[in-house]
């Protein structure tokens, strides 16, 4: 569980797996904005980084899709939006 959690964060949405790496999603935190989480094993999964962008706008939900691989993370932001242009994330 995040070090940050409550329920309307949405934790564990989605999840990606490489190695001894395991992003969450939470698409809910930070006021829908959204934010992942990076856990590392071994077992208790101890959380390293809360992943989140300030460019993302108020109702982005990253963390709706999660990828990780080679220690790059990936966040789906379904509902960001940019000028001009609505739910591009």
């Amino acid at each position: 569980v995040a070090s940050d959690h409550q329920a309307a964060n949405r934790f564990g949405t989605a999840l990606a797996l490489d190695g001894a790496d395991l992003l969450v999603g939470a698409p809910g935190a930070l006021s829908t904005r959204g934010a992942g989480y990076v856990f590392v094993a071994p077992f208790p999964w101890t959380e390293q980084a809360k992943l989140s962008s300030t460019l993302a706008s108020s109702s982005a939900s990253s963390g709706t899709a999660v990828d990780i691989y080679r220690g790059r993370a990936l966040l789906g932001a379904p509902f960001d939006d940019r000028p001009n242009r609505t739910d591009v994330g």
